[in-house]
């Protein structure tokens, strides 16, 4: 074939532009290329967000991973401390029981009014001493042991902002 036979002519185009069919043709082609470029586009920022949920997945899981044991470490921590003020309040409860035993005894020996004034004020004493003695203990336990498992825990939240990193990425 000739060149001038592959060019459409002059009429052929005017037939084009005037044939509906053919420019219904061209409009449903033009739309379905369009649908296809908006589909790999799609499917391509699909792809790339899949991607990156995965990388940030395997990031948090790693983080995860490496910070288990100082999670394990402040749950440690914090179950000593409670180990401790347990056996404080069991020993203050044995003094105390204790205590009582022997003032009860020293009730029984008490022949005037002024034994069981005097032994009402050493009670009271002694209650009074071994409650603010007490207390005291287990404050500072609780006070020590917490700021140790929350040194601990803080320690730990290094990998706060590394999770914030890889979930924003």
């Amino acid at each position: 074939m000739s060149q001038a036979a592959k060019k459409p002519s002059h009429t052929q185009t005017a037939q084009k532009k005037s044939d509906p069919m053919l420019q219904t043709a061209e409009a449903v082609q033009k739309a379905e290329e369009k649908v296809l470029k908006i589909g790999r586009d799609s499917v391509e920022d699909m792809m790339s967000a899949a991607d990156s949920f995965s990388r940030a997945s395997r990031e948090c899981a790693d983080l995860c991973c490496e910070n288990f044991s100082g999670m394990v470490e402040t749950g440690s921590a914090a179950t000593r401390v409670m180990q401790n003020v347990s056996n404080e309040i069991l020993q203050s409860c044995n003094q105390n029981f204790t205590d009582l035993a022997e003032l009860s005894s020293e009730a029984f020996a008490c022949r005037t009014l002024k034994d069981i004034t005097e032994l009402q004020s050493k009670a009271v004493q002694q209650l009074s001493d071994n409650y603010f003695s007490t207390t005291n203990k287990l404050y500072n336990l609780m006070s020590d042991g917490y700021t140790e498992a929350l040194e601990s825990f803080y320690g730990n939240m290094a990998w706060f902002p590394k999770i914030t990193k890889a979930m924003a990425a």
